[in-house]
């Protein structure tokens, strides 16, 4: 269980490399040049080659599933075989069959907005990459907790405090709403020395609970929610549990006693600092010099919590890379302090999100807020649908061009590897053409629309499966074959670029095999194989990608 035929290729070829003294490990080959290489210098192939070869022809797992094809570029390149073909595309790929077992308990910290300020396009690349994660390592055996950790305390929440007083805000009723309060009061308590005291004392007031500060504090952070969940059931996002920093202040001053009485801080001036300098970091400050507490300190109570709480044997966040050093500082003091879970956490950085190469600032107002987004998306994926020329339904024209809307802004941002940055364009990403969510949503609504046909037909009985794989059959076949190698990689490094690729590169092929191979008068078993293993793997593949498959586009 867990091991895919593929893998158990690879691993049985290392062995076969092992017994000749070679530790070099078997890869995927370049496709122009067959399916697995050997990465073999010509000083170490002598004699070698020729040895490998044979023995391959005698170890049970190989033998019939690989044959050698050549030596390119310092590789020897394998084929696969018509009957390992056979054997993979019969087996279903679907459910417990990538599962290695329980793999554990994880917890994935994703989203983690501000509360009074609106969700904007900063926040979407962490939503969605966060939601990607979790549904990868669910898929590979974790059992995972989704959290999400707002930011209900510090200066943006007093600056919201101090908004509803002076701009006499009853209720907040969008997000809209919410930038345009954040922005007015941002921009008096820049100019107003008095009120930026008066931002200073409600801060001081959240922190020693004080009763009528906590009560708005409440007020602001349910209707931020309100809002919130509107936007994460647009993007089918859900949390199994939603935490605020405010509820950790208490513990945070407590763990702040236990960092000075280790030894781990010391009072400067007044305010109490980690020194992290020997360790290659900053300094940090854990109280302030009027003892309030900052983010560190909170997320110091926080990781506590968790670990109290899930008891996880893997803790990720999700955040965006400029929190590098704030997580190196945060698993350090963890260490100094003799967490022994610190093993545990994992931060997954992620680069800056534009939109069509432009910054943003909620500070200054010029945000583009995620309702935003999401509209351009639906309505850009509406004029794809009316350009097709194929007749819709007004209901079908709606439902199409959300779930398209929504695959457009979720394959842009998952399709990006973690570390590097994005520029998302609407119209671009809703296109039924090209390397976008709506491709591979339109490839596998074409495979179950075969495969639909066939059971009209009766073309699921009597199959013969003495054809031979042409070239085009192949090359998909060969990457159906890796789908359970590609899913194991996406879970280990954390990536769900890994699985946008492999399900667009599926679809490519899959497009090219429509048009050359058919299927259903063709009784050729084959190709009826390998359009139930595209189905099926397209399916997964956006699932792990959180994006809706269609049965008409």
């Amino acid at each position: 269980m867990g091991e895919s035929q593929v893998e158990k290729i690879l691993n049985s070829l290392a062995g076969v490399l092992e017994g000749e003294g070679l530790k070099t490990k078997p890869v995927r080959a370049n496709e122009s040049y067959g399916d697995v290489a050997v990465p073999l210098f010509e000083a170490e192939r002598k004699g070698v080659v020729e040895k490998v070869v044979e023995k391959i022809k005698n170890v049970d797992f190989l033998k019939g599933a690989l044959e050698f094809k050549s030596i390119e570029n310092n590789f020897l390149n394998f084929a696969f075989t018509k009957e390992f073909y056979v054997k993979t595309l019969s087996e279903s790929v679907a459910c417990e069959n990538l599962k290695e077992g329980f793999k554990g308990t994880a917890v994935v910290e994703f989203s983690s907005p501000n509360i009074g300020k609106p969700l904007h396009v900063g926040h979407v690349r962490s939503t969605i990459l966060g939601d990607s994660i979790k549904r990868i390592m669910e898929r590979r055996g974790w059992r995972v907790f989704s959290v999400n950790y707002l930011g209900d305390s510090g200066r943006q929440v007093a600056l919201m405090i101090l908004a509803m007083r002076k701009l006499k805000m009853e209720e907040i009723e969008s997000e809209r709403q919410l930038l345009e309060a954040y922005v007015k009061i941002n921009k008096q308590v820049e100019e107003s020395e008095e009120l930026k005291r008066e931002v200073g004392n409600i801060i001081e007031k959240i922190e020693r609970g004080d009763k009528e500060t906590l009560k708005i504090v409440k007020k602001i952070r349910e209707h931020s929610i309100k809002i919130f969940n509107k936007a994460y059931e647009s993007l089918n996002v859900s949390f199994d549990d939603v935490e605020g920093e405010s509820q950790f202040i208490e513990r945070a001053v407590e763990i702040s006693g236990e960092c000075e009485k280790k030894g781990v801080a010391v009072f400067e001036d007044g305010a109490l600092i980690v020194k992290l300098e020997k360790h290659g970091l900053p300094n940090t400050v854990l109280l302030r010099s009027n003892g309030t507490t900052v983010y560190i300190t909170r997320d110091l109570a926080w990781a506590d919590y968790k670990n109290e709480k899930y008891k996880p044997d893997l803790s990720v966040y999700v955040t965006d890379s400029r929190q590098d050093n704030h997580f190196q500082q945060l698993f350090q003091i963890l260490k100094m302090l003799g967490r022994g879970y610190v093993g545990t956490l994992k931060h997954v950085g992620y680069g800056v999100m534009t939109v069509e190469g432009k910054v943003f600032s909620t500070r200054e107002g010029n945000m583009i807020l995620l309702e935003d987004i999401l509209e351009e998306s639906r309505f850009e994926a509406l004029k794809e649908l009316e350009r097709s020329g194929k007749k819709y339904s007004e209901i079908e024209k709606r439902e199409i061009s959300e779930k398209v809307g929504v695959a457009a802004l979720k394959f842009s941002v998952l399709r990006v590897r973690n570390e590097k940055s994005i520029s998302f364009n609407a119209r671009q990403s809703v296109s039924f053409e090209g390397d976008t969510g709506a491709y591979i949503q339109y490839a596998h609504m074409r495979a179950a629309s075969i495969i639909e046909k066939l059971k009209e037909v009766g073309g699921l009985e009597s199959l013969n499966f003495s054809f031979e794989l042409s070239e085009v059959e192949k090359k998909l076949a060969s990457q159906l074959a890796f789908y359970g190698l590609t899913v194991k990689q996406a879970e280990v490094e954390f990536s769900p670029h890994i699985i946008a690729d492999y399900a667009l590169k599926t679809a490519h092929l899959f497009n090219t095999f429509y048009v050359s191979s058919p299927v259903v008068k063709s009784g050729n078993g084959l190709r009826v194989l390998i359009v139930e293993r595209v189905e099926e793997v397209l399916k997964e593949c956006l699932e792990m990608l959180g994006i809706e498959t269609l049965e008409k586009m």
